[in-house]
């Protein structure tokens, strides 16, 4: 910046001021304010005292006329008595009973008016001659008559001779007083001639202060004209920065529109399910203008299939104020067209309401390049494979060649049988190898058939009988009421064997391999814990073991090709990812529950046909239990659990609190233990895990009602849980008829 005189900067204006007060011209100011102000305070403080004194002089005056009064009426009520003892006049009997309550009351006002201690006391010894006066000369005037003359006479000398005392005394006490009056008045003389002397030096010290202030705030008004003038360059000077600054303010919001306009990214704000704002790249998605798209609601671009959990989102954000995970959706446009997107909302709030920010990243192309790498990388795998496959092809292909040299010469009948039996036997374990491959590689064309999930597991049943050892003890937990499924069985034996024989290496010491299976229904809200999952009826097909478990880094990656904890030799790293493949393809999807020496347990969901009527009507004959506002604490470290579990509570007639581990729950517990009728409880958790939880519960409350959720579901963990206090153990994944049951039966 170029000054033309002067560079008035904020800070030289700020700390040094061009014209100031001199020093000698403060201090004579502030001298003169002290000394007037001491003066005025000596000028009231005379005249308040001149004042009081006036007062107390006026308050003698009116004791000694209290006492005249006195007097004066002590002196009537005797003549009165007087006058009707000698002549019986009725008029003489009235004045007396008239005056003789006036004594009483004159005496009071003048102990009243009396200030001075020494007066106090004289009259309090002379309250009971005046009230003995008075006695007497009541009888006097009761017994008036002419058999009591010698008594009147008696009565009137004595009367006579108290009324000489009360007077004697009246006397010396009006003494006392006149003398306290004089005084005062010569006191109060004296202090009205301070007061005025005091006045008049004030005053005209108030006048040589007057003077000397007009004469220097003229100095002032001339050196605050000179600050004006400057004050006026200061304030272009700020004026000219202001319109600076204003411009690199628009400047950087021109900046930020055209980073927003032209993200690759479309980004829209939406309030109250109306869009508020989109930029190019939303339009593209969207596949129209932002005309077209303004004012439209965002659930009209949501697929019908993502309806339920954008709407649980859109909720989850306005109650908690929180942002929501990224989740892969369709956007159906304007244009016709479909988009694979991901999506991340956070909410913010305006002064208008609550907003949502939703960021739009198109990932169609993506998602086809991704299918096509995958495919690409699976059959590079082959090469891997050459020598296992090799390997298992010469173990398929030498019994048949031998059964061929062998059947080129005459045998008998059940050779030949036996010999045909084992070249077809080795034929169709060429063939599984083969379809095992092209199911890997996403080469192999099913036939899709009614199944019964039932005849599937106990073929499985059968073949590990045979083959897994004698220390592993197998289960097998089927329901009679299992729904169909559309499938191909020979993949299906493929995804259990594989699976199965897992669990077995994975206890190399013995332990409990179990196979189960249960119809499950699940809704929209599961999506925001699984994003596989898709609402609809599901076949769970659970295959549990005891084994040695796994940590979190290794359950990430069990699915990955290639990858596996097995010794070099015994295992290739396909068996688990051509299982997600085969489910994949079925429509269904596989999770995987397991800790560290607590086993695991993967649990294989698969798409059911539609169900029998007789099962829809005993559905909807039996719907699960509603709360009736009962308060549940729900406990999971999982973020999605939580808000899933309480949603679907709070939609069935519960209330909610929630906590994300063992110590925030302890917490909350103490608070509201009183309210608190039940608590839903995960037991693998950080900081403090849930049996030590439950623990320190039931120290603060005995009877407290816990259900326990995990997602491994053995036996030793069931029993675990029961023995710690738990009323009830539900596995995880959950329905939500599941849950509810499970809480009644606990608030039961």
């Amino acid at each position: 910046m170029q000054a033309t005189k002067t560079d008035y900067s904020l800070d030289t204006l700020a700390k040094d001021r061009p014209v100031r007060l001199e020093r000698w011209y403060l201090s004579c100011l502030v001298v003169a304010l002290i000394l007037l102000a001491a003066i005025g305070w000596l000028t009231v403080r005379g005249m308040r005292q001149l004042l009081q004194a006036f007062e107390q002089h006026r308050s003698a005056l009116e004791v000694l006329v209290a006492m005249e009064e006195l007097e004066t009426a002590l002196y009537e009520t005797e003549n009165a008595r007087l006058g009707f003892a000698l002549t019986g006049a009725a008029s003489f009997r009235r004045m007396f009973d008239e005056l003789h309550p006036t004594v009483a009351i004159r005496f009071e006002k003048l102990q009243a008016l009396v200030p001075e201690a020494t007066s106090k006391i004289q009259l309090e010894g002379l309250r009971p001659k005046l009230d003995k006066n008075l006695s007497a000369m009541s009888s006097a005037l009761e017994h008036a008559d002419a058999k009591m003359l010698s008594r009147q006479i008696e009565w009137t000398n004595e009367i006579q001779k108290q009324r000489t005392e009360i007077r004697a005394e009246l006397q010396h006490l009006r003494a006392f007083e006149t003398g306290v009056v004089t005084e005062r008045a010569h006191e109060a003389q004296g202090r009205y001639k301070a007061a005025v002397l005091t006045t008049v030096a004030a005053s005209a010290l108030g006048t040589i202060i007057i003077l000397l202030s007009v004469v220097f705030l003229l100095r002032e008004f001339k050196a605050r004209r000179t600050i004006e003038g400057e004050l006026q360059i200061f304030n272009e000077e700020l004026t000219r920065r202001v319109e600076e600054r204003t411009q690199d303010l628009l400047a950087s919001e021109a900046r930020y529109r055209r980073l927003i306009e032209f993200s690759p990214d479309g980004i829209m704000i939406q309030r109250d399910l109306k869009i508020l704002f989109v930029n190019r790249a939303a339009e593209v998605i969207f596949g129209g203008s932002a005309a077209e798209i303004l004012g439209k609601s965002p659930m009209e671009f949501v697929h019908p299939e993502f309806h339920a959990v954008v709407r649980e989102r859109i909720a989850f954000m306005l109650k908690q104020g929180a942002q929501v995970p990224t989740l892969e959706q369709k956007i159906l446009g304007l244009d016709g067209k479909a988009r694979e997107v991901e999506i991340t909302s956070c909410p913010f709030t305006e002064k208008e309401g609550t907003s949502i920010l939703v960021l739009m990243r198109d990932v169609t192309e993506r998602k086809r390049m991704e299918a096509r790498f995958l495919r690409a990388q699976r059959l590079e795998s082959i090469g891997t494979l050459a020598g296992g496959i090799a390997h298992d092809l010469n173990n398929v292909l030498t019994p048949i060649l031998m059964a061929v040299k062998l059947l080129q010469k005459p045998r008998p009948d059940d050779e030949r049988q036996a010999l045909l039996e084992t070249a077809q036997a080795s034929v169709q374990r060429g063939s599984d190898m083969i379809k095992q491959l092209l199911a890997f590689t996403g080469g192999l064309e099913t036939q899709r058939v009614p199944v019964e999930p039932k005849t599937v597991l106990r073929e499985v049943h059968a073949l590990l009988v045979r083959t897994i050892p004698k220390s592993v003890q197998l289960q097998l937990l089927l329901p009679d009421d299992l729904w169909v499924i559309g499938a191909d069985a020979t993949q299906l034996l493929q995804v259990f064997m594989n699976l199965c024989v897992n669990a077995r290496d994975a206890m190399p010491d013995g332990g409990v391999l179990t196979i189960s299976a249960e119809n499950i229904h699940i809704d929209a809200k599961y999506q925001l814990v699984d994003a596989d999952a898709k609402p609809g009826d599901y076949v769970l097909f659970r295959v549990k073991d005891t084994g040695t478990g796994m940590t979190p880094e290794i359950r990430d990656k069990i699915f990955d090709p290639f990858f596996t904890t097995k010794e070099t030799g015994k295992g290739t790293g396909l068996g688990l990812s051509t299982a997600v493949g085969i489910v994949r393809s079925h429509g269904g999807f596989i999770s995987v529950y397991s800790e560290p020496n607590q086993g695991a347990s993967f649990n294989v969901y698969l798409p059911a046909l539609e169900r029998p009527r007789a099962e829809d009507a005993k559905a909807a004959a039996k719907e699960p239990p509603r709360g009736r506002g009962e308060l549940i604490l729900v406990v999971d470290d999982e973020e999605f659990i939580r808000f899933t579990a309480t949603t679907f509570l709070e939609a069935n007639g519960y209330r909610t609190l929630t906590a994300k581990n063992g110590v925030e729950a302890l917490d909350i517990f103490r608070e509201r233990r009183a309210e608190i009728r039940a608590v839903f409880l995960d037991v693998m958790m950080p900081e403090m895990d849930g049996i030590a939880t439950l623990a320190e519960m039931r120290k603060l409350e005995p009877d407290v009602r816990v259900a326990a959720a995990s997602g491994l579901h053995a036996a030793n963990r069931v029993a675990e849980v029961t023995a710690a206090g738990a009323k009830a153990f539900l596995a995880k994944p959950y329905s939500d008829e599941q849950l509810l049951q499970t809480l009644a039966k606990v608030l039961q």
